[in-house]
């Protein structure tokens, strides 16, 4: 899998857009406590990691300072470019190198709260974008929509639309096209809420895996509560069969070898400790059990959440992203990586692929230079790669490496393609 999807910056939307003896019963969340204060083995940032059983986890440093620069010809070999003068904006990547983009047509936003016009999906191979077929035909007396997340794995792809340009109040149609090029309506926002909702941008985003979609959404916390939680769902990619809750009170799914793993915050659910957030697996039911509970004060959270094998990969952040760290963790063999990121004002999105964990770093406003970080997570070799007017996100699949620049403050963002190694 390339990573968990990339949700569109909605700035992006509105401007162009484990004896013989039986093991003890791990504790609950609820019994976890306060947690132990902070750790003298944190690596950057006021935070604590637990594993299941409530010990401290102590993760392997890597030092942000340690990154050697990579050398494009040596370390990767650029295979495309958008143009800067379109708008085709990549949100993922295949192990062919080529783009799932996305087209904004002209004149898609003319005032108000919605789109005129609605967006193209497609695919672009370096040379020519590939528009597939519209989706209006599929939700009937839909207004036009964009899309604003995708996500690209096993030969599928799975995206997210809105007709609405205010995320804080919106509808959403999941859609997926399967490995034959057929497009299918898997849910709308309407199953859940019959009416407007809050879609929050990073967690709204699909996940395609095993021939089913995921995602996060608002939604009551149950049958006739006025009071909304965040859960994660999931449907067969044809749009066939329930509408499955895999995880109540949780956002950020992340598809891994062991199974869908998601984050619960304060945010998802009121009954976690602000300041604390807990990396679990769904087991089934809507029920979950942590993998790492990492606590700090109030404001931190992790702020996104992928997986790939037999890993997941996460980072925190504290508010207004002044510190964080990134971590790589391998529920099975326990080991626990972590490398601090860059410092205030930046934040900070991942992608996993195999042994290679990609993040990039900037301030999200295209102005000056960001960097994107390349870990070997067997070896923990690091290399960097500046990115003058680094923006956006980053993806990967196999050997295949994206990132996204804006080469102009009112221009349009390019998303650059590479094979590494």
């Amino acid at each position: 899998m390339a990573r968990l999807s990339w949700a569109v910056p909605a700035a992006v939307l509105v401007a162009a857009l484990v004896a013989c003896a039986p093991a003890a019963r791990p504790p609950t969340e609820a019994e976890l406590g306060p947690g132990p204060g902070l750790s003298d083995h944190v690596v950057d940032g006021p935070v604590s990691l637990r594993l299941p059983d409530g010990t401290e986890a102590v993760p392997t440093s890597v030092a942000l300072a340690s990154a050697r620069v990579a050398v494009e010809g040596g370390d990767y070999t650029v295979l495309s470019r958008t143009p800067a003068d379109d708008t085709l904006l990549g949100l993922d990547v295949l192990p062919t190198g080529d783009l799932v983009a996305l087209r904004v047509p002209e004149n898609q936003y003319q005032g108000g709260d919605g789109v005129a016009v609605s967006s193209v999906l497609g695919t672009y191979d370096g040379h020519r974008f590939d528009p597939w077929p519209g989706t209006g035909r599929l939700v009937p007396g839909d207004p036009p929509r964009q899309v604003y997340g995708a996500d690209a794995g096993q030969g599928a792809v799975a995206w997210a639309e809105t007709a609405s340009i205010r995320l804080d109040r919106s509808s959403w149609r999941v859609f997926a096209r399967d490995d034959a090029g057929r497009t299918s309506l898997v849910a709308t926002s309407e199953e859940v809420i019959d009416g407007p909702m809050p879609v929050l941008n990073d967690d709204a985003r699909p996940v395609v895996a095993d021939g089913r979609v995921y995602w996060a959404t608002p939604a009551p916390a149950g049958p006739g509560s006025d009071q909304l939680q965040m859960q994660v769902v999931s449907r067969d990619i044809g749009g066939g069969g329930p509408l499955t809750v895999g995880a109540r009170g949780a956002a950020r799914p992340a598809v891994g070898d062991h199974g869908v793993y998601v984050v619960r915050t304060y945010r998802d659910d009121p009954t976690v400790p602000d300041g604390r957030s807990v990396v679990a697996v769904a087991t089934g039911g809507g029920d979950t059990a942590p993998l790492l509970t990492v606590d700090g004060p109030p404001g931190v959270n992790v702020v996104d959440l992928v997986a790939d094998g037999s890993r997941l990969a996460f980072v925190t952040s504290a508010p207004s992203f002044s510190t964080g760290t990134v971590y790589v963790h391998d529920p099975v063999s326990g080991r626990l990586v972590a490398v601090p990121t860059a410092g205030a004002g930046q934040r900070t999105e991942l992608a996993l692929c195999g042994d290679r964990l990609v993040w990039t770093t900037n301030d999200g406003s295209g102005v000056g230079a960001g960097s994107v970080f390349v870990l070997d997570v067997a070896t923990l070799d690091l290399r960097e790669v500046e990115v003058q007017g680094g923006y956006g996100t980053v993806m990967c699949a196999g050997d295949v490496v994206a990132w996204q620049a804006l080469p102009s403050p009112d221009g349009f963002a390019t998303t650059t393609v590479v094979r590494w190694g």
